[in-house]
């Protein structure tokens, strides 16, 4: 944010050292803040809508976690709100935000998402696309301005965004996705 970083605190022990390996890379000249333990956070678990951050209660992410983040956040101005995960190994691999749709820029923001997430009230109000069931991937998409991107071979999802004036860049992630990998999942957003 521009008010300062925040970084995680993954909770597999494997994956605690990227912490390290990006900490060197941060600017001098903003603030930062770490996740520490008993609190686990991985940013796949955080969908961030306007100044609110939905945080997944996943494996990978626990209640500490959320509760530092929201301590490191609210001073800045931002909401932080807890969501379960009810199965997928973040929140991410079933919802993401990716702002106003470019044939409606004024309008309500869209929300992709897995039908497990489509009802919850925090998204009333939002823009739905839910993904059928046979194209689940396709939640873990990411948009960057009025492009996005989505993984390939799931034409349902991709044509509901394309009819909002989206730009779809469809890429391929199977192998990745063996592993547990999404879009988001491979991406650094500065």
């Amino acid at each position: 944010m521009p008010e300062g970083i925040v970084l995680a605190w993954p909770a597999e022990p494997a994956r605690q050292g990227e912490v390290a390996a990006i900490r060197s890379h941060l600017p001098l000249d903003r603030p930062w803040v770490e996740i520490g333990p008993p609190g686990t956070l991985e940013w796949g678990d955080v969908l961030r809508i306007d100044a609110t951050f939905y945080v997944g209660q996943s494996a990978r992410t626990n209640g500490a976690g959320t509760e530092q983040l929201r301590q490191t956040l609210e001073p800045w101005g931002y909401a932080v709100e807890a969501l379960p995960v009810p199965h997928g190994l973040h929140l991410l691999s079933g919802v993401n935000y990716l702002g106003p749709a470019p044939s409606a820029p004024d309008g309500r923001g869209v929300l992709v998402t897995w039908p497990a997430y489509a009802g919850l009230p925090q998204f009333a109000g939002l823009d739905i696309v839910v993904v059928p069931e046979h194209e689940a991937p396709a939640a873990n998409c990411l948009a960057i301005g009025e492009s996005v991107i989505v993984p390939a071979g799931y034409p349902q999802t991709g044509a509901a965004l394309w009819h909002r004036g989206f730009r779809v860049l469809s890429v391929a992630v199977d192998e990745f996705a063996k592993a547990d990998g999404g879009v988001t999942c491979l991406s650094i957003v500065w």
